[in-house]
């Protein structure tokens, strides 16, 4: 209810709680890393939607959000096979299929290999 109310803050403790309880709980792992993209925070953001998958490698809500979060830090390449993978585990995600093909768009822009380390502010500041 936090996140959805817009209490990033509120929500990310309540599932930093939830992941230390039991560490193999992957949703909570995956909202913290949504928590964490709200933020800004993309380092945790990706440790988190890592974590997630590596407990439910097809957990496709984590894979876009690791997607998400591999745009947002200008890792299109990336990020496009995240879209992808994501769309494989789930054919019908409209947001999965549009994302894929607006990373196809940009692939040729990829700064990853230029910007390693850059800091990227987060979405909604």
């Amino acid at each position: 209810a936090d996140l959805l109310g817009g209490n990033k803050e509120k929500a990310l403790v309540v599932f930093q709680e939830l992941a230390v309880e039991d560490p193999n709980y992957a949703e909570a792992w995956n909202k913290a890393s949504t928590c964490y993209f709200m933020l800004g925070d993309m380092q945790s953001s990706l440790e988190a939607a890592e974590q997630a998958i590596s407990l439910l490698p097809k957990h496709f809500q984590a894979v876009n959000g690791l997607g998400l979060i591999q745009y947002e830090t200008r890792r299109y390449k990336l990020a496009a096979a995240s879209f992808r993978q994501s769309l494989e585990m789930d054919p019908w995600s409209p947001v999965a299929s549009r994302l894929a093909s607006c990373m196809d768009l940009l692939i040729g822009g990829d700064l990853e290999d230029e910007i390693k380390t850059a800091k990227s502010k987060g979405p909604y500041d």
